[in-house]
């Protein structure tokens, strides 16, 4: 693992753009709602960009035309993202 800090919003926002074509193809919106403004994580980024590029992948697939999906980030036990 590489760890590193950086912000976890950043990487979600990065992400959303890049997937922008295929959200149009199906008409689908998406809702982002952050904790915070700037989220910061330590963690191996190329492994958590893939996970979550993984994740809205399958949102993607499974998420009917028209459809909505929505992307939160909250602060759960110990003061960990979710």
């Amino acid at each position: 693992l590489e760890e590193t800090e950086f912000n976890i919003n950043e990487l979600i926002r990065d992400s959303i753009e890049k997937l922008e074509p295929r959200f149009k193809e199906k008409d689908i919106s998406v809702d982002i709602v952050f904790f915070e403004k700037d989220t910061i994580v330590k963690a191996d980024e190329d492994k958590i960009r893939r996970v979550f590029h993984n994740l809205v992948d399958n949102a993607l697939k499974f998420t009917d035309v028209s459809g909505n999906i929505k992307i939160e980030t909250a602060l759960k036990n110990n003061n960990k993202i979710t």
